[in-house]
Formats: structure tokens, C-alpha cells, sequence
């Protein structure tokens, strides 16, 4: 009893490994579809830096497969005494 289930969580690891949910980045995993131009990829891809580049700039990024787990974290630096009216949107589609 004990070998099998030790058979399968050893096939379980083996599984998740494959599918490549450890270890993902930007440049590997995700493809900008929409206003490149305003995205810049750094440290191997493991950031992704967006810059506004007019008044009304945003940027679309496209994962090449799907994950069933994530998570997303966003750091925002406005401009110092001109950052009233300031309007963040974040859109997820799942």
C-alpha cells in the first residue's frame, strides 16, 4: 500500500514538473499582442515592465498556455504632483 502511493506521488511531481508550472516567465511562457511597444521584459523575463508612453496607453499580454494557478503583483510609480486623476484599470480574462 505504502509503494503505491509513493508511486503516485512520485508520478503526480513528475506530472506537474512537466507541464511547466514551475519556473515560468514572461519571455518563455507569454506572447504581447497588443502596443509592444509599451512593455519591456527584464532579468530573463522574470519582470515585465509597462511604461505609459501617451495619455490613454495600456498593453495587451497573451500567456501561450494555459496555468491553473498564478498569481499577478503590480508596483505603480506616478508622477510626483501631477498625478491626480490618475486611473488604473487591471483586466483579467479567463
Amino acid at each position: 500500500m505504502a509503494k503505491a502511493l509513493l508511486a503516485v506521488v512520485v508520478v503526480a511531481v513528475a506530472a506537474v514538473l512537466e507541464l511547466g508550472l514551475v519556473g515560468a516567465n514572461f519571455q518563455d511562457q507569454c506572447d504581447i499582442t497588443w502596443e509592444p511597444q509599451n512593455a519591456k521584459m527584464t532579468e530573463g523575463g522574470d519582470h515585465l515592465t509597462l511604461s505609459l508612453v501617451s495619455n490613454s496607453s495600456g498593453c495587451m499580454l497573451r500567456t501561450k498556455k494555459q496555468f491553473i494557478y498564478g498569481s499577478v503583483s503590480t508596483r505603480i510609480q506616478l508622477v510626483k504632483g501631477n498625478s491626480a486623476g490618475t486611473v488604473t484599470t487591471y483586466y483579467v480574462r479567463t
